[in-house]
């Protein structure tokens, strides 16, 4: 575990474990305050929104709702009639991507859309940055703990393959241990220690 001092984010993958809800409720006010000092912009969902979906359509539906707080917040305002028209290319495509993942909420589609539309994923993340004059995205993934444990190394590695590539990174936020990675016959799922993330 990596102790930082007091009031830096740092521009890592990062995962906190806590022993109560309380704890991981004081983390996320304390990470919306230091958001403006750290030039971050924070895109926070909680697997708890997305806990009566079973199986794998949770994780398709935890990566959704990042996503598509990504695109509200890019929202242009009308009376931008020039910058409208320059994202609106970008905009459909990615709206294209989202209502895939509404039609076909599998593992298997969401790694194929994530690795067929990272152009797009990446331009909607710095477009975020630029908008909220940021210098990177931090997704917060809240109430880890409320996944069911064969899913959340698959969730984690998908967290790691959105990011990837682009001006953003990843807070996993758990009560209790998350169980983030697992090797089995037919390969490892996952991410990994020191590796893809870092405790704090």
């Amino acid at each position: 575990m990596i102790d930082y001092p007091t009031g830096y984010i740092p521009r890592q993958n990062t995962v906190f474990v806590c022993d109560s809800s309380e704890k991981a409720v004081s983390h996320l006010r304390e990470l919306q305050d230091l958001a403006t000092t750290n030039k971050a912009s924070i895109v926070l969902t909680s697997c708890a929104e997305c806990s009566e979906i079973a199986g794998e359509a949770v994780v398709v539906c935890i990566v959704k709702r990042l996503l598509e707080t990504v695109k509200s917040r890019n929202k242009i305002k009308w009376f931008r009639f020039i910058a409208r028209i320059k994202h609106w290319r970008m905009n459909k495509e990615f709206s294209r991507l989202l209502n895939s993942l509404e039609e076909h909420p599998t593992v298997a589609h969401l790694e194929a859309t994530i690795a067929s539309g990272h152009r797009v994923i990446r331009e909607q993340i710095s477009w975020l940055v630029l908008k909220e004059r940021a210098e990177f995205v931090l997704f917060v993934v809240d109430n880890f703990e409320r996944v069911d444990e064969a899913e959340q190394p698959v969730l984690a590695g998908m967290l790691h393959r959105l990011v990837k590539g682009s001006p953003a990174y990843f807070r996993i936020v758990s009560v209790g241990a998350p169980y983030l990675f697992r090797k089995d016959d037919f390969g490892e799922v996952g991410i990994q220690l020191n590796h893809d993330y870092i405790m704090i």
